[in-house]
């Protein structure tokens, strides 16, 4: 892939999560419940009610012209907050003085996580879904993939947005 697509993918994914989580801040404060509860997804219903968690939930978000997927947002408004996603999604802290350094100059780090099955409550179909965190923002996103395709589609815009932030020092650097 040329440089010039890269860029083109890179501005791609950062208008995809500025446009996932001014959707997903708008849902909730709007219209809390605008999907009816047993169509949202079992993480969503599992942190709606959690202390220092704001969850959002939308259904069928058009990520391009073939590949539709529905997101759960699930944003830490507190440190109690911001310790249940930790714990829950395994999130590791680095205690590395440059990672802190990054953090508050406005660097982000950004996290591929992977999803324990507790999170679906033993059902045995086949779970596409992709985790990201981001430890300046305190908040973790799941894109729930319907297939292995729009999940791998989904992944490579995640790692070229994290080489080419790597790449060209933006503000996201893992």
């Amino acid at each position: 892939m040329t440089i010039k697509k890269r860029a083109i993918v890179f501005w791609c994914v950062i208008a995809l999560l500025a446009l996932v989580d001014a959707t997903a801040i708008c849902i909730w404060q709007h219209h809390k419940h605008t999907v009816p509860w047993d169509e949202c997804s079992e993480v969503y219903r599992r942190y709606a009610d959690t202390p220092g968690v704001n969850a959002a939930y939308i259904k069928d978000y058009q990520v391009n012209d073939t590949v539709t997927v529905s997101v759960t947002l699930l944003e830490a408004i507190e440190p109690a907050g911001w310790e249940t996603l930790k714990n829950d999604f395994n999130i590791k802290e680095f205690e590395n003085d440059k990672i802190k350094e990054a953090i508050e100059s406005g660097k982000d780090i950004l996290c591929v996580l992977p999803l324990a099955e507790q999170f679906y409550n033993n059902d045995t179909t086949a779970h596409h879904d992709i985790a990201v965190a981001s430890k300046r923002d305190k908040y973790v996103c799941l894109f729930h993939a319907n297939n292995i395709e729009d999940e791998d589609y989904l992944l490579k815009i995640i790692y070229d947005k994290i080489f080419n932030s790597l790449k060209t020092n933006q503000s996201l650097i893992q």
